[in-house]
């Protein structure tokens, strides 16, 4: 028989969706992740042999890792196999690494087989979810992918961020770093994929056109290379209206092909690491790779064939989510948001002969040439490089004889680049007149990777002429060395250079010029852009206040009890410099009623003081801190020790404190709550929670989300948001409707949409019973539905979570039209359209998101119903 697929239903995640998948670079063990906060390895023999499956002495769940506080989103072995990578919705990354020996989990029965803890601390830094993670063939960096629009490059021995790539403008849901070690791919939600050179984190090629068409709907972008790293498969392409897998090709970055025929947006991509010849005596190599959509299908491809090898359609109920293949290359592991898995196992027949380790050395010979096996970690790429690199050693040969003539050279030199000649050098001072003597000019003759001869012509001169010694662009640029090279998106002085070259590939050179002084990176580069900066010419409005209304609270209310005071409170503070190999911690010692330290230290104490009251929290920002106190004193330092703002005063104890960016929020006990913009030193919202906080209920949680929304979780788990447009508060997460279909996040139907109303409204769906049909008829549960989705709807816009908005509102019309409620579809299509009779401050986009383009996405799913054909 061909191609079978195994359907295992003991690899789960307790009906969470499965987010990530990754097999061991010894093929015995399967890494995945899932929206139930674990990680878990699983054993590969039984995925293969049902003799496996049945032997009871045979482990299917090898460990499982509960260190993360959000769903997982990525899980990726080094190229060694020696460690393992996790990243979640937490902001987190954790480095595990194997101990031996086989345990228990405290509380359950499960035994443990083998033993995967962390390594140190996780990795802090991102300020939203990580999506997506990439190792570099060395092993000893990482790349992370996050929605706060940035990619982060980790050392894994230094454990600290190395660099920080910042260009792109949207939700980053995809990387890939190339085997070769030159190049790292990324593709983001601003609808564009970027490959950066590695060399000096700068911009290789930025490509849009294949994207144009894309939506936002994937929750993930994850792009492949091929073995030897000439192509590069991306994800979430279009060609035409047709969704595809778009294949780029090496330096060139024009389109090669597209893996096409699925019906949905392609999720993810997959390179088998095996290299093939086919079974027939053809001797050229191939490459299959696998593409996973969101039709819940998998397609098999060959770069040898225009037409697919296998596709699996409908495998699962929802989207797939990643993909991965197993060490000897014939099987094919595949997982879904509906929480399932799936192995896709081939024949020799199928996919033909995997080459021989010295066969595939050699391939790589042919395109890379003898730097394959060069100490340089970057691979030689063109005969001209081989060339610039020949006359650099020459130089290097010319300088150190002092017996020949040197020629002065100016201070400041610009490097050369691709597409520029080299400046010329100064000549050298004429010596002294002497006695004509012939001259014999000798050619150069060089030896290419590929065995022909170059004959360099030799300059006829009086005297001898120095090359320049100097790198070029294209020769790599140490990231150890003075110059920093600025990949701040909002740098426009290389726009010029930057320009496209046609529609589809952007130019791939860039001038850098040598600095005097060590270039620093600017900090707002690395600042997220929920918030703009203000300028000084902004009018800062009035700050609203909020009327006091309901029962007052006692002073008490909040006050923990005496025996849960806090004794000491810590944070830690991620470094915002690439200079900074150490994280900043803070200690908060509370010493009595009326004292406590404060000491703040990384390797050594950098600075310590005392406050004369009882601290009660501390909250950390990227450049201050923030002590509250019982008093209501509450003091702001910089992270060197400096007290920012004069001690503040505030009627009762403080319970919480928060920062966001520059913006301080401070919640007390009497249900007071401040928000301030510390850098402009000005209020921005004085309001109070007497109207929510009722007998019994307490805060739970205070912070601020994106614009300065802030957002209060409440003891019985309620979240309200507040609106400074309206002065006034919303409950955005509540226990209401249990009956719908969509109440529950990790409900299959609900999809894996992730964001700040998910996070608030995660913990009730956790708490509230589901109720089943035969509690409720088919109308209370529609009913229900109905009503939950368009609180949904209205939340999302709330806390201006646009993605979460699209979501949402895309399943308010698909069940609109299931249950043919064809007045609300007509208003709701209406009110987008800016119709006559609705509001006349009407505006084009809700979210940034054009209304128009929305309605457009909204009429095929009416369509979908006959009976309102005439709406659609």
């Amino acid at each position: 028989r061909g191609m079978h697929v195994v359907k295992p239903r003991w690899v789960e995640h307790t009906g969470y969706p499965i987010f990530s998948c990754d097999v061991h670079p010894d093929g015995k063990r399967v890494a995945t992740a899932g929206g139930d906060k674990k990680v878990k390895l699983w054993s590969m023999s039984p995925l293969y042999s049902g003799n496996d499956e049945e032997n009871p002495e045979i482990p299917k769940l090898l460990c499982f890792m509960e260190k993360h506080y959000g769903s997982v989103n990525a899980v990726r072995w080094s190229p060694n196999g020696n460690l393992l990578a996790s990243g979640a919705d937490d902001k987190l990354v954790f480095i595990y690494h194997l101990i031996p020996g086989a345990s228990t989990v405290f509380g359950s029965d499960e035994k443990i087989h083998e033993k995967w803890t962390p390594i140190g601390l996780p990795l802090r830094g991102h300020d939203s979810d990580v999506v997506d993670l990439s190792w570099a063939p060395d092993g000893n960096r990482l790349a992370s992918s996050s929605l706060d629009n940035t990619v982060f490059i980790w050392d894994i021995a230094k454990r600290d961020v190395i660099h920080k790539l910042t260009k792109h403008t949207g939700w980053v849901k995809g990387v890939s770093w190339d085997p070769m070690g030159r190049f790292i791919a990324t593709q983001s939600d601003d609808k564009s994929l970027i490959v950066w050179r590695t060399s000096d984190w700068t911009v290789e090629v930025e490509l849009r056109k294949p994207f144009e068409k894309s939506g936002s709907s994937t929750f993930f972008r994850r792009a492949s290379w091929s073995p030897d790293g000439w192509f590069l498969v991306t994800a979430n392409g279009y060609n035409n209206l047709s969704p595809t897998a778009i294949v780029l090709e090496r330096n060139s970055w024009q389109v090669h092909c597209d893996f096409v025929g699925h019906k949905s947006p392609v999720v993810c991509t997959r390179f088998n690491s095996r290299v093939f010849r086919s079974v027939d005596g053809e001797k050229k190599p191939f490459f299959v790779c696998a593409v996973g959509s969101q039709d819940n299908s998998v397609s098999v491809w060959s770069t040898a064939s225009k037409r697919p090898l296998a596709v699996a359609k409908d495998l699962f109920s929802h989207g797939v989510t990643d993909l991965s293949w197993s060490h000897d290359g014939y099987a094919l592991v595949c997982t879904s948001a509906d929480g399932t898995s799936a192995v896709l196992v081939f024949k020799v027949q199928e996919l033909g002969n995997v080459l021989s380790q010295e066969e595939v050395s050699h391939l790589l010979m042919q395109q890379y040439g003898d730097s394959m096996h060069s100490s340089n970690d970057v691979p030689l790429e063109s005969p001209q490089q081989l060339e610039r690199e020949k006359e650099k050693e020459m130089a290097d040969k010319e300088k150190k004889n002092p017996s020949k003539p040197v020629a002065a050279a100016s201070a400041s030199v610009p490097l050369a680049h691709k597409g520029s000649s080299a400046p010329k050098p100064l000549p050298a001072a004429p010596a002294a007149p002497k006695p004509a003597a012939p001259v014999i000019i000798r050619q150069t003759e060089t030896r290419l990777a590929n065995g022909k001869r170059r004959i360099t012509p030799q300059l006829v001169a009086e005297t001898p002429i120095q090359p320049i010694n100097g790198n070029t662009a294209s020769n790599p640029i140490s990231i150890d060395s003075p110059m920093v090279i600025d990949s701040d998106p909002t740098d426009d002085s290389d726009n010029d250079k930057r320009k496209p070259t046609d529609n589809n590939v952007a130019s791939r050179t860039k001038t850098v010029t040598q600095p005097t002084q060590p270039k620093r990176r600017r900090e707002d580069a690395v600042v997220p852009t929920a918030i703009p900066p203000r300028k000084d010419n902004v009018v800062v409005p009035a700050v609203p206040v909020a009327k006091r209304t309901g029962p007052p609270i006692s002073k008490e209310a909040l006050r923990p009890e005496t025996s849960k005071l806090p004794t000491k409170l810590t944070c830690q503070i991620m470094a915002t410099s690439p200079y900074d190999k150490e994280q900043t911690h803070v200690d908060v010692n509370i010493i009595s009623d009326t004292l406590s330290t404060v000491k703040c230290y990384k390797s050594n104490v950098l600075w310590e003081t005392r406050i004369k009251s009882r601290a009660l929290c501390l909250g950390g920002g990227y450049r201050n801190i923030a002590v509250g106190c019982e008093d209501g004193s509450l003091y702001v330092y910089s992270l060197n020790g400096r007290q920012v703002l004069a001690t503040i005063a505030l009627a009762n104890s403080v319970c919480f404190v928060e920062w966001f960016k520059e913006y301080l929020l401070a919640v007390t006990n009497s249900g007071e709550i401040d928000i301030w913009d510390v850098g402009t030193k000005k209020a921005v919202l004085k309001s109070n929670l007497t109207s929510l906080l009722r007998e019994n209920i307490t805060i739970k949680k205070a912070k601020l989300v994106s614009n300065n929304i802030p957002v209060v979780t409440l003891s019985n788990l309620k979240s309200y948001a507040y609106n400074m447009e309206m002065q006034t508060w919303f409950r955005v997460a509540d226990d209401s409707n249990p009956a719908s279909e969509y109440k529950s996040l990790g409900n299959r139907n609900s999809g894996a949409v992730r964001g700040i109303l998910a996070e608030l409204q995660n913990p009730i769906s956790m708490t509230t019973p589901l109720l089943g049909s035969s509690q409720n008829s088919q109308e209370i549960k529609n009913l229900e539905t109905i009503a939950h989705l368009e609180s949904m709807v209205v939340s999302a816009e709330i806390l201006q979570s646009t993605e979460e908005y699209k979501h949402w509102v895309t399943l308010y019309v698909k069940k609109l039209t299931e249950l043919q409620l064809e007045d609300k579809l007509n208003e709701l299509c209406h009110s987008f359209l800016g119709s006559p009779g609705f509001s006349t401050n009407w505006n084009p986009k809700i979210l940034g998101i054009p209304k128009r383009q929305l309605v457009k996405e909204f009429l095929p799913i009416i369509a979908s119903n006959r009976n309102l054909q005439r709406l659609a």
